[in-house]
Protein backbone atom coordinates (compact mmCIF):
# COMPACT_ATOMS: atom_id res chain seq x y z
CA UNK A 1 0.00 0.00 0.00
CA UNK A 2 2.87 2.01 0.83
CA UNK A 3 4.23 1.56 -2.19
CA UNK A 4 1.14 2.76 -4.52
CA UNK A 5 1.56 6.04 -2.51
CA UNK A 6 5.02 6.70 -4.01
CA UNK A 7 4.22 5.89 -7.44
CA UNK A 8 4.57 8.26 -10.42
CA UNK A 9 2.11 6.11 -12.39
CA UNK A 10 -0.60 8.86 -12.14
CA UNK A 11 1.52 11.95 -12.74
CA UNK A 12 2.92 10.34 -16.42
CA UNK A 13 1.12 12.62 -18.00
CA UNK A 14 2.19 15.79 -16.58
CA UNK A 15 5.51 18.30 -16.99
CA UNK A 16 8.70 17.44 -15.30
CA UNK A 17 8.93 20.26 -12.24
CA UNK A 18 11.56 23.11 -12.62
CA UNK A 19 12.81 25.07 -10.04
CA UNK A 20 12.06 29.00 -10.25
CA UNK A 21 15.68 31.12 -11.80
CA UNK A 22 15.39 33.22 -8.80
CA UNK A 23 15.25 30.32 -6.04
CA UNK A 24 18.09 30.06 -3.90
CA UNK A 25 20.45 26.62 -3.99
CA UNK A 26 19.90 25.38 0.29
CA UNK A 27 20.83 22.06 1.41
CA UNK A 28 17.70 22.31 3.93
CA UNK A 29 14.41 21.92 2.28
CA UNK A 30 16.26 18.90 0.54
CA UNK A 31 17.34 17.65 4.40
CA UNK A 32 13.96 18.59 6.02
CA UNK A 33 12.40 16.61 2.37
CA UNK A 34 14.12 13.39 3.07
CA UNK A 35 13.07 13.56 7.03
CA UNK A 36 9.58 13.77 6.26
CA UNK A 37 10.36 10.68 3.80
CA UNK A 38 11.18 9.23 6.55
CA UNK A 39 8.60 10.10 8.58
CA UNK A 40 5.91 8.37 6.55
CA UNK A 41 7.27 5.53 6.04
CA UNK A 42 7.70 4.89 9.34
CA UNK A 43 4.42 6.32 10.10
CA UNK A 44 2.94 3.63 7.55
CA UNK A 45 5.14 0.93 8.91
CA UNK A 46 3.56 1.28 12.56
CA UNK A 47 0.35 1.87 11.05
CA UNK A 48 0.66 -1.71 8.64
CA UNK A 49 1.93 -3.60 12.27
CA UNK A 50 -1.37 -2.52 14.46
CA UNK A 51 -3.12 -3.55 11.37
CA UNK A 52 -1.53 -6.98 11.48
CA UNK A 53 -1.61 -7.32 15.44
CA UNK A 54 -5.18 -6.33 15.18
CA UNK A 55 -5.75 -9.31 12.75
CA UNK A 56 -3.69 -11.33 14.67
CA UNK A 57 -5.95 -11.14 17.84
CA UNK A 58 -8.86 -11.20 16.09
CA UNK A 59 -8.14 -14.30 14.79
CA UNK A 60 -6.62 -15.91 18.45
CA UNK A 61 -10.22 -14.69 19.43
CA UNK A 62 -12.40 -16.21 16.94
CA UNK A 63 -10.53 -19.38 17.44
CA UNK A 64 -10.49 -19.14 21.28
CA UNK A 65 -14.64 -19.09 20.63
CA UNK A 66 -14.47 -21.84 17.96
CA UNK A 67 -12.47 -23.99 20.47
CA UNK A 68 -14.92 -23.09 23.78
CA UNK A 69 -17.28 -24.21 21.55
CA UNK A 70 -16.17 -27.73 20.55
CA UNK A 71 -15.22 -28.19 24.33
Amino acid sequence: MAALSSSRVFDSGVLPRRAPATSSARGTPHRMAEVLEIAIRVRAAAAEAALFLWTVGVLGFLSLIIVGFFL
